[in-house]
């Protein structure tokens, strides 16, 4: 009976253990990134800063780049988050194009968060969520085919890990929304969106952008209305 209560406690120790022993992981990477960036920081760095060892950081991450994509893509799950509660009249590509426009400005003003992201892209992208998949051919020509939907998926992928690699090099020279209109204008225009619907959905963004205070704490993004 004793055995009984004794050994699930022992395994939620254990979990518990293990969960902590992630966070601190993600806690010190994250640090050691927004400091240093990507490609400066190294494992053994990590796990010294973390307080762990090396078999608790590949039990959790499969290697660097996987802890930097888990930090990268809760930087921009926190804004479409953010989005969501904020203006849940939008539909999923009104969302699409405020999420995009709050990206870039974060990009764009915030240089140790515009050094990671470039280098994290350098090496790794994931595509379009499929919600905002769904939302783009919603909106594109209903002729569109297979073939030319694989066509694009391979411009999107080279038009994004690309471009935010590249820009960071080049983002002191060039205007933050002269850059997204291009950029959205040419990604979406390849699936045959018209231009002017393009243009008024970024408007429309910069529009509600305005309302917004944008604020960042290492690579935790705040976006709240301004009072």
């Amino acid at each position: 009976m004793v055995y009984g209560i004794i050994f699930p406690l022992i395994t939620e120790v254990r979990f518990m253990q293990a969960a902590d022993n992630r966070q601190r992981i993600y806690s010190a990477a994250s640090a050691l990134f927004y400091e240093k960036g990507y490609n400066n920081t190294t494992v053994s760095e990590i796990i010294e800063m973390s307080k762990t060892n090396k078999g608790s950081f590949y039990h959790h991450f499969e290697d660097k780049l996987h802890l930097a994509y888990n930090i990268y893509s809760s930087m921009v799950s926190g804004i479409e988050t953010a989005i969501k509660g904020l203006f849940p009249e939008l539909d999923d590509f009104g969302r699409l194009f405020l999420q995009e426009c709050i990206f870039w400005r974060v990009f764009f003003t915030q240089a140790q968060i515009r050094h990671f992201a470039s280098e994290v892209c350098e090496v790794s992208y994931t595509g379009t969520k499929m919600e905002f998949l769904n939302a783009i051919l919603d909106h594109a020509p209903e002729n569109m085919d297979s073939r030319g939907l694989i066509m694009i998926s391979g411009i999107e992928y080279a038009l994004k890990s690309r471009l935010v690699s590249y820009v960071g090099r080049f983002a002191v020279r060039l205007r933050e929304e002269e850059f997204v209109r291009f950029y959205l204008g040419v990604w979406l225009g390849t699936y045959g969106i018209q231009s002017e619907t393009i243009q008024s959905c970024i408007d429309d963004a910069y529009k509600s952008m305005s309302e917004l205070t944008i604020s960042s704490n290492g690579f935790d993004i705040t976006v709240s209305k301004t009072a």
